[in-house]
């Protein structure tokens, strides 16, 4: 019977049929686990590129702009800059955390850093996890210790100003 069916040639209306049986079949019986596959792909985006930003924002968030504080080494950075007309932003809110100074022209963050950014092990840590969350938000972060600008302001603005310009 099997050789028969072989040699034998379809009705094409008849494949037609099949076609859409087979067709709606699988739209009425399968569309749950094919929307069950689409829901655990988004979540799997979701917990790998999303939720570590929203747990380190909550983790990590402020309560209220008013918190804030800026160093005078920030603002002594900030005005050099500012005198080099480069346009900058003191203090700058990224959706997960404060920055000291962004230059957004050249998705470039600075972060003022005292001594404790560099001996403390919780506040490194901090450091990397908020450098990671830049970078995948495509800024790059540079840190500049506190007694750099105290000693060399002038010379860190030019050096600063020189790589916007290049950009």
């Amino acid at each position: 019977m099997l050789i028969l069916t072989y040699f034998v040639m379809p009705n094409p209306f008849e494949m037609i049929k099949i076609t859409f049986t087979w067709t709606f079949a699988f739209l009425f019986y399968f569309w749950p686990i094919v929307l069950v596959a689409f829901i655990l792909g988004l979540t799997k985006f979701i917990i790998r590129k999303k939720l570590p930003n929203l747990f380190y924002f909550l983790n990590n968030r402020r309560s209220s702009y008013s918190e804030t504080k800026v160093t005078r080494q920030a603002l002594a950075l900030y005005e050099a800059l500012e005198d080099r007309n480069i346009n900058c932003e003191l203090e700058k809110w990224d959706g997960y955390k404060h920055v000291d100074i962004a230059i957004e022209s050249a998705r470039l963050y600075i972060e003022v850093d005292g001594s404790q950014h560099y001996t403390n092990k919780k506040q490194m840590f901090s450091d990397w996890q908020r450098s990671h969350y830049s970078k995948m938000d495509g800024y790059h972060t540079i840190h500049i210790p506190n007694r750099m600008i105290d000693n060399d302001v002038d010379d860190v603005a030019d050096a600063i100003a020189d790589i916007i310009n290049k950009i």
